[in-house]
C-alpha cells in the first residue's frame, strides 16, 4: 500500500512533455450514459477506490522533487455530483453539454490526476471520467472506466480484467525511446523524414478548413485568463454521432474491402470531407485547374495518435501516457461534391494506409521522442492549483506553425459488455491554436457500436459548415448504398 506522498515514479518524457505549455489544457474525457442505473456520490466513491488499487496513477498528483517531475501518492479523486441544469430533450446533446463544462475545466495536477463527474437523472445516470493527458492515455484510462462499469453496476469482471494490482507499476516506464533503437542510422533517418516533411509543406501548402470570425463576446472571454465566465462560455464545443451495430459493421467491411485499416478509412474519408469548395477558406492555395477535364487537387496535414506501447512491449493495462503525435501528409486531394465523397475517401484511405503502414514498420513514431520538448522546472514552474494563466482564443501565428487540417485519436475496439452503458463516447479538449488547426475527431467502438466526436473551437466554425462535414465524413465511411 502506498503512503501519502511517497515517490510512485518518475514521468516519462511523453507525460512530461504535457506539462511543458501551462497555456494549454491537456485533458480527454469518457462519457456514457448509465441507463435504468442510479448511481449515488458514496457508490461511485467505493467503487473509483476498488478501482484505484488497480489503477495506482488515479491516486497520486505531480511533484517537482530535485528537480525532476514526479508522481506521488495521495488518495483516490472525488467524485463530483452535478446538477442536470441542460434542458435538451436529445440526451446525446445534453451528455456533450456536460462534456464540453468538463473538459474545459482544468485538471489540477499537484492535486490529482483525474475527475468522476456523475449527473443523476430519472432512472439514468450520465457519467463523465475526465482524465489528465500527463498520466494517463486513451488505451488505460478505458481499462480504468470499463472496471468502474463493472463494480459500480454489479456485474461480474471478466476474467481478463480481475482486480488484482497490476505488476511493476511503481517502476519507472522506458522512456518514449528504447535504448536499443537509440542508434545514428535511426536518428538520421528521421531527421531526413522531418526534413521532407517540411520540404512538402513548402511545396504543396496545405489547406485547412475556413474558419469564423468568433462572436466578440467569446473573444473577450478568453482575452486573458479562464474565468469562470469563460469556462460556461465553453472553450471546446463538442458534436457526436453514433453508428449502429450494422452501420459500424459496414464501416469494418468497408475497411476490409478496400484493404485498409479503420484508422486509414477515417483519414481518407475526413480528407475527402474537407475536399469542399464550400468548407475551404475563399483564399486556400488550391491549384487552378489546368483543364476543362482536370479537377482542382489540394494537400491536407493530418495529425494522428498513435499508440506506442507495442513498440515499448507495454501492455494496454498498464498506467501511464504512452501515445505519439503522427503527422500524415495527403496530396492530390481531389476537390468534390457530395455524389463523389465515397470515391475520394476510397482513394485517400488507400493513400493513406500505405503511408502510415510504412512509417510504423520503420517505427517512425518512436523516434518523435528525441524531439519531445524537455521540461525544465525553473523556467516553467507549477503553480499551486496547476491552473493555467491564460487560454487566448486567438495567438499569434508563431513562424514554424504547421498547418494542420484535423486532428484524429482512434482509440478501437473497446469491449465493456454490460447492457445499461448507452452513448459511450471518448472527447479531448481542442487546443486554443486555431491558427493552425479547426477539428479535432475522437473515435472508439464499445460493444460493437462506434461513436464519432467532432470537436471545434467555440466560434471557430459555422454549425451549417460542421453539419456539412460530418455528412460528407460520414458518407466517406459509410461508402455508397
Amino acid at each position: 500500500m502506498m503512503h501519502s506522498d511517497e515517490v510512485v515514479r518518475p514521468l516519462n518524457a511523453k507525460e512530461a512533455s504535457y506539462l511543458c505549455t501551462r497555456d494549454q489544457f491537456t485533458n480527454f474525457a469518457f462519457g456514457l450514459t448509465l441507463a435504468g442505473v442510479v448511481v449515488s456520490r458514496n457508490d461511485a466513491a467505493n467503487a473509483l477506490e476498488s478501482v484505484a488499487r488497480r489503477n495506482p496513477l488515479l491516486r497520486v498528483r505531480v511533484a517537482l522533487r530535485s528537480a525532476s517531475l514526479v508522481f506521488v501518492a495521495r488518495k483516490a479523486p472525488d467524485v463530483v455530483v452535478a446538477d442536470d441544469m441542460v434542458v435538451v430533450a436529445d440526451s446525446a446533446v445534453r451528455l456533450d453539454s456536460h462534456l464540453e463544462a468538463e473538459i474545459s475545466t482544468p485538471i489540477p495536477v499537484l492535486a490529482h490526476t483525474a475527475r468522476l463527474t456523475i449527473i443523476p437523472r430519472e432512472g439514468d445516470t450520465d457519467v463523465i471520467f475526465t482524465f489528465a493527458h500527463a498520466a494517463f492515455d486513451a488505451m488505460c484510462a478505458s481499462t480504468i472506466v470499463a472496471d468502474w462499469i463493472h463494480i459500480v453496476t454489479s456485474t461480474p469482471l471478466p476474467v481478463s480484467q480481475d482486480m488484482d494490482p497490476l505488476q511493476n507499476v511503481t517502476v519507472p516506464p522506458n522512456d518514449m525511446i528504447p535504448t536499443s533503437e537509440r542508434t545514428w542510422p535511426n536518428f538520421f533517418r528521421f531527421l531526413w523524414t522531418v526534413a521532407s516533411l517540411q520540404f512538402w509543406i513548402f511545396m504543396y501548402m496545405p489547406v485547412l478548413l475556413k474558419v469564423a470570425t468568433p462572436p466578440e463576446d467569446i473573444r473577450a472571454a478568453f482575452k486573458d485568463v479562464v474565468t469562470e465566465e469563460a469556462k460556461n462560455m465553453q472553450l471546446t464545443r463538442l458534436t457526436t454521432h453514433f453508428l449502429g451495430a450494422e452501420e459500424t459493421k459496414k464501416v469494418v467491411t468497408r475497411a476490409k474491402t478496400l484493404g485498409v485499416t479503420v484508422s486509414g478509412l477515417i483519414v481518407g474519408s475526413l480528407a475527402a470531407a474537407i475536399a469542399s469548395d464550400k468548407l475551404l477558406p475563399s483564399k486556400s492555395p488550391k491549384a487552378a485547374k489546368s483543364s476543362q477535364t482536370q479537377a482542382q487537387k489540394m494537400a491536407l496535414l493530418a495529425a494522428i495518435a498513435v499508440n506506442g506501447r507495442p513498440g515499448l512491449d507495454i501492455p494496454s493495462t498498464h498506467n501511464g501516457s504512452f501515445n505519439y503525435g503522427l503527422l500524415v501528409p495527403l496530396s492530390s486531394v481531389t476537390i468534390v461534391s457530395e455524389k463523389s465523397v465515397a470515391v475520394e475517401a476510397a482513394i485517400q484511405s488507400t493513400r493513406a494506409n500505405l503511408d502510415l503502414k510504412r512509417r510504423l514498420l520503420a517505427k517512425e513514431p518512436l523516434h518523435l521522442a528525441r524531439f519531445l520538448p524537455t521540461y525544465d522546472p525553473f523556467k516553467n514552474p507549477v503553480a499551486e492549483g496547476c491552473h493555467p494563466p491564460a487560454m487566448r482564443l486567438a495567438p499569434a501565428k508563431p513562424a514554424d506553425a504547421l498547418p494542420v487540417a484535423f486532428v484524429l485519436s482512434n482509440l478501437g475496439s473497446v469491449r465493456v459488455g454490460v447492457p445499461a452503458v448507452r452513448a459511450f463516447r471518448m472527447v479531448s479538449t481542442l487546443r486554443p491554436d486555431i491558427n493552425t488547426r479547426r477539428v479535432e475527431v475522437n473515435v472508439v467502438s464499445v460493444d460493437g457500436l462506434m461513436s464519432v466526436t467532432f470537436a471545434h473551437l467555440n466560434g471557430m466554425v459555422l454549425r451549417a459548415d460542421l453539419e456539412l462535414l460530418v455528412e460528407r465524413f460520414l458518407l466517406g465511411l459509410l461508402g455508397d448504398e
